[in-house]
C-alpha cells in the first residue's frame, strides 16, 4: 500500500506521507466546510463525514492490526489443527492421583481426545453440557514434529527432537461420568470428548521451553488459583510418556500429547472465567496464555445413566 512505510515486519506503519497526507486533510477539510455551511444538512450527514474522515486516518493502523493478529493467529491454526489424534497421559502427578483415590499406574496409560474437541484462542467459551460435572485439568502439551515409533524409554534426545512445540492445554473432563464409567468397567469417551473440552493455548515455541520438565503449569477460576504444580513432579517423563505411546500407536507429525495434570482439579460452571497458562523461570509465556468463559450448552444431549 502506497501510505504504509512497510507492509511487513512488526514496527507500527507511519501515516500517510506528509504532502500527501496534507493535500488528503485539505481535500477533507473542505469538503467538512461546505458540509456544515450548508443550511439543509442534517446531523446526520456530518456524523457520516467524520466517520469517513475518523476511518481515512486509522486506516493504517487498524492493518497493521490485523496484520499482527494474522502472525499470531496463524501458527496456532495451521499447526494444533493439523493433528490427527490428541493422545493424553492419565494420572502422571502423585498429588492429583492422590485427590481423586486413584492408584498409581505401573507404567504410564494413555487415552485420546477427539481433535473436534479441541478449542483455540478466540473460538469462544468452553461448553458444559447438560447434567455434567465439568471438571479442568490443566497441562502441558506437546506438538509432535516428526513420525515416532519405537522410540527407547531413555532416549532423551531422541524425545526432545521429536518435539516441534509447546502449547497449554485444559483436558475438561466430564466427572460423573467419568465415575459412573469407572465403576461399570465402560470406556471413558463421552467424559472426555465433548465439543469444546479441549482448550487450548497459543503454540509456544520450542526454544521458549529449554526444559518441558521444568516448568510451572497453573490455572484460576475467577481470579482465584485451582492448579499450581511443576513439570518437574511428573511420575513418568517424557521420553518414557513418548515412548510407551510410540510402541503402540505411532505418532505423527502434528500429533498433540497432554502430559498429565498436577493437583487442584475442580469444577467449572456457567459464567466462570478460566485461566490457565505456563511459566518459565517464574515469568509467564504469553503464548501460553488460556482465558476462557464457560457456558451452559443449549443442546440436546443430557447425561442420564448408562
Amino acid at each position: 500500500m502506497g501510505g504504509l512505510a512497510s507492509d511487513r515486519g512488526g514496527s507500527p506503519p507511519r501515516l500517510l506521507r506528509p504532502h500527501v497526507r496534507r493535500g488528503a486533510l485539505s481535500i477533507l477539510g473542505a469538503s467538512s466546510r461546505r458540509v456544515t455551511e450548508r443550511p439543509d444538512t442534517d446531523r446526520h450527514s456530518i456524523a457520516i463525514f467524520h466517520l469517513c474522515y475518523a476511518s481515512f486516518i486509522s486506516a493504517p493502523f487498524i492493518m497493521f492490526a490485523l496484520r499482527r493478529t494474522m502472525a499470531t493467529m496463524g501458527p496456532q491454526a495451521s499447526i494444533l489443527k493439523q493433528a490427527g489424534k490428541v493422545v493424553c497421559i492419565g494420572r502422571n502427578y502423585a498429588d492429583h492421583i492422590a485427590e481423586l483415590s486413584s492408584a498409581k499406574p505401573k507404567q504410564p496409560f494413555f487415552f485420546l481426545k477427539p481433535t473436534s474437541s479441541m478449542l483455540l484462542p478466540g473460538e469462544g467459551p468452553c461448553v458444559r453440557p447438560k447434567g455434567v460435572d465439568m471438571h479442568f485439568e490443566v497441562e502441558l502439551a506437546l506438538v509432535i514434529g516428526k513420525l515416532v515409533r519405537d522410540l527407547k524409554p531413555n532416549d532423551l534426545q531422541g524425545a526432545m527432537d521429536a518435539i516441534k512445540a509447546y502449547a497449554v492445554a485444559i483436558d475438561m473432563t466430564a466427572r460423573n461420568t467419568q465415575n459412573e464409567a469407572k465403576r461399570k468397567g465402560l470406556p471413558w469417551d463421552i467424559a472426555k470428548g465433548f465439543d469444546t473440552f479441549l482448550p487450548m493455548s497459543g503454540v509456544i515455541p520450542k526454544d521458549a521451553i529449554a526444559d518441558p520438565h521444568d516448568v510451572e503449569l497453573f490455572l484460576e477460576v475467577n481470579g482465584q488459583v485451582r492448579q499450581k504444580g511443576s513439570t518437574n513432579l511428573m511420575i513418568f517423563q517424557i521420553p518414557r510418556i513418548l515412548s510407551d505411546i510410540s510402541r503402540v500407536m505411532t505418532l505423527q507429525p502434528g500429533d498433540v500429547v497432554l502430559t498429565g495434570t498436577p493437583a487442584g482439579v475442580g469444577p467449572a460452571v456457567h459464567g466462570d472465567k478460566v485461566r490457565a497458562g505456563v511459566r518459565v523461570a517464574g515469568k509467564e509465556l504469553l503464548e501460553g496464555k488460556i482465558e476462557l468463559a464457560v457456558e451452559d450448552s443449549t443442546r440436546d444431549y443430557e447425561f442420564a445413566e448408562t
